[in-house]
């Protein structure tokens, strides 16, 4: 059987949650845990996700948003960004592959689904991990997003990965 990749919607929520919690058992905690809420959300305005599947069961996913000078969330407030730039910010959020299908390119996969997804409009897409999150360092350093930032969020401290989308390749 042949993994299959699709666009999720708010029907996915439960298996998301599920697979979610599988990791974080899995991973000692190692990433925070997102409410039932948060993936709501992440099936509306310009939000988005991408699942991975083998037959019916989902093995992985990601969630994306575009959140826009009004949310307080917009991680380009980190950096100072003027209304007109943070409506040009895109968030990778979360990704969880379930473990017994790491490794098999499916988190690369899934990555370059999400980033191809976002409008042309966004410059510059963010994302946020736990220090200790050695694969999510990784797989965003592997696709050029810069650590530009740690900060400490609920008594975590937590690295901002950033990539510019139009700067030039070096």
């Amino acid at each position: 059987m042949e993994y299959r990749y699709a666009r999720l919607d708010a029907g996915h929520v439960d298996q998301i949650l599920e697979l979610q919690q599988r990791c974080w058992t899995h991973d000692q905690g190692v990433f925070i845990l997102s409410s039932r809420q948060l993936f709501e959300r992440a099936f509306q305005f310009d939000n988005f996700a991408f699942g991975v599947f083998l037959g019916e069961e989902m093995t992985g996913f990601i969630t994306c948003s575009v959140p826009g000078r009004l949310s307080p969330m917009n991680l380009g407030r980190q950096f100072g960004f003027s209304d007109a730039l943070l409506d040009r910010v895109g968030h990778a959020n979360i990704m969880a592959i379930a473990p017994e299908h790491r490794r098999r390119g499916l988190a690369s996969a899934l990555f370059q689904l999400a980033m191809d997804a976002f409008p042309a409009r966004c410059e510059w897409i963010m994302a946020t991990t736990r220090l200790e999150n050695a694969l999510t360092r990784q797989l965003l350093e592997r696709r050029m997003f810069h650590m530009e930032k740690i900060i400490e969020t609920a008594g975590q401290m937590r690295a901002i990965y950033v990539w510019h989308r139009t700067a030039p390749e070096s």
